[in-house]
């Protein structure tokens, strides 16, 4: 499955409704709780407390 960007994600959402764009934005946890989502960088290496530490991906996810 090719990987999403977070334009296309973006693209996605604004073909939403403006209507229903108002309304909550929940993501679910495995013991099934509904929680706003919370969004990380993810670091190609694990120095990520360097300036110079490349960012790999975007993640979206149910934990802070």
């Amino acid at each position: 499955m090719p990987q999403k960007t977070i334009n296309d994600f973006i693209k996605e959402l604004q073909s939403i409704s403006e209507e229903k764009r108002k309304l909550p934005l929940v993501i679910y946890c495995p013991n099934g709780l509904a929680v706003p989502p919370s969004i990380k960088m993810q670091f190609k290496d694990d120095d990520f407390m360097s300036k110079d530490a490349e960012v790999e991906k975007m993640v979206i996810g149910w934990r802070d």
